[in-house]
């Protein structure tokens, strides 16, 4: 299978600025949309809390017979509160 395998995507906050030394898995994607690698992902779902934090992300590559790669290095984005969501399961307007 040429165009197969999966991405998992991690996530983690710190509010310290510190990497974090756990992630959490956050969504399993398709590799591929049809024949088009897939390079982007929109996590529809964060929640912080009150203020400022960082918010950091890694990947691991599955293939056909379930393998998973290591992970990735880390990515991350500053949070701001004035990008949250207004409830904490998504669905609502930004606020």
């Amino acid at each position: 299978m040429k165009y197969s395998g999966k991405y998992k995507i991690y996530r983690a906050d710190s509010n310290d600025g510190n990497e974090p030394s756990s992630y959490t898995l956050i969504a399993t994607i398709n590799a591929y949309n049809g024949s088009n690698p897939v390079s982007t992902y929109v996590d529809g779902d964060v929640f912080v809390g009150s203020g400022q934090a960082k918010l950091y992300y890694k990947i691991k590559a599955v293939d056909n017979s379930n393998l998973e790669s290591a992970f990735s290095l880390s990515d991350l984005i500053n949070w701001d509160r004035s990008l949250q969501k207004k409830n904490d399961f998504g669905g609502g307007d930004f606020i």
